[in-house]
């Protein structure tokens, strides 16, 4: 029997649940961000992002962040290991010292049919204030996230620094946060900058 694209992305989220779980079992904290390689999308130009963003009239366009790291944390509702990350993220969020460089979203990736009160319900029984924004598929399918929760981190530049899936410590978020705000521009940027000085 054929599975649509949808089946078969749920499918493998529920293996991913259940495989975490049994690894937190057998060895405590299972951070599967550090088992699982390089993403092939690291050090490239990160993939165009405008999704709606749960009760705010403007929508969240990776474009208009050009000059800060983007921190995603892509989500659900009924995810346990999504549970565990999401106070990190909040915590990242309220921190002052990364409010002017560093813009924190999380990517709800729930395709309930009720889903716009769940998710709000979600976030204001867990107290999280972060902007949420509603990923139609689009950013799940370009960040090849298959099993969340999955981080992706992008430079100042636009070029994602970091992308994995799994539970993350903060200490390990906060190292790559640090590390893309230092990212070099490309030698592109460079030239291109040089010649807009020039031109003027």
């Amino acid at each position: 029997m054929s599975m649509s694209p949808q089946d078969r992305r749920s499918l493998a989220l529920v293996m991913f649940l259940v495989l975490g779980t049994f690894g937190l079992g057998l060895g405590g904290a299972l951070v599967l961000g550090q088992r699982l390689g390089t993403s092939a999308l690291e050090g490239k130009p990160a993939p165009a992002i405008t999704l709606p963003v749960l009760d705010q009239a403007q929508p969240f366009r990776l474009a208009d962040a050009r000059g800060q790291v983007v921190v995603l944390d892509l989500w659900a509702t009924w995810c346990p290991p999504c549970k565990k990350q999401m106070p990190i993220i909040q915590r990242l969020h309220d921190d002052p010292r990364l409010k002017e460089k560093v813009r924190i979203v999380s990517v709800n990736v729930d395709t309930h049919p009720q889903r716009l009160p769940l998710v709000r319900s979600y976030l204001k029984r867990h107290g999280y204030t972060m902007p949420t924004a509603l990923d139609d598929g689009s950013v799940s399918t370009s960040y090849h996230a298959t099993s969340i929760p999955t981080l992706v981190i992008i430079d100042p530049h636009g070029r994602v620094h970091y992308t994995r899936s799994g539970l993350h410590p903060e200490e390990v978020l906060r190292g790559q946060i640090d590390g893309a705000l230092k990212a070099p521009a490309a030698a592109h940027d460079h030239a291109h900058g040089a010649a807009h000085d020039h031109a003027h």
